[in-house]
C-alpha cells in the first residue's frame, strides 16, 4: 500500500524486529469504536461523506483476545485479525445511521488516483488474517456507543 500510514507501520516493525527483545506484533483492521466515532463526528453534516472503499472493522475485546495469545506464543511472529464480513465503509455507515436511529444520508464515491488504488480493492483489509466473529452490525444491534 503506497500510504505514508501503512508505510510507517511496516518501518515500525522492522526496527522491533531488530531490537534485541522478544516481540509479537498484532495487526488489527480498524476497530467497530472507531468506525461509530468517525460516523457520529461526520453526523453533524447533513450527508455523511464517505468514501466507498472495503473495510473489515473488527471487534476490541477480541483483537484483546489475539493480543494475549500473541504474548503467549512464541516471540518473533507477526499475526493479526479482521472480520470475515468484507463491507464497504459507505455500508457500514448506512447501517450505521439506522442503527443509531439518525436521519441523513450517505455521500458515498470511489477514491481515484494511483495512491489509493490498494484501499478501493480492499489491500488494507488482510485477507489472510485470522478473522473475528462480531459483525459491525452485530455491534451496532447490541447498543454499544463509541
Amino acid at each position: 500500500m503506497p500510504l505514508g500510514y501503512y508505510r510507517v507501520k511496516l518501518e515500525q516493525e522492522a526496527v522491533v524486529a531488530r531490537g534485541s527483545l522478544e516481540w509479537a506484533i498484532m495487526r488489527a483492521a480498524q476497530f467497530h469504536q472507531l468506525l461509530d466515532t468517525w460516523f457520529t463526528t461526520a453526523a453533524r453534516l447533513p450527508a455523511l461523506p464517505v468514501p466507498r472503499i472495503p473495510v473489515r472493522p473488527t471487534d476490541a475485546a477480541e483483537v484483546a483476545a489475539v493480543v494475549a495469545d500473541a504474548a503467549a506464543a512464541a516471540p518473533g511472529a507477526a499475526t493479526g485479525c479482521c472480520r470475515s464480513q468484507v463491507p464497504t465503509l459507505d455500508d457500514a455507515a448506512r447501517q450505521w445511521l439506522g442503527a443509531r436511529g439518525r436521519r441523513g444520508r450517505v455521500l458515498s464515491a470511489p477514491i481515484p488516483g494511483r495512491r489509493w488504488a490498494g484501499p478501493r480493492i480492499g489491500a488494507q483489509t488482510a485477507p489472510d488474517r485470522r478473522t473475528g466473529r462480531t459483525t459491525f452490525a452485530q455491534r451496532l444491534r447490541s447498543g454499544s456507543g463509541p
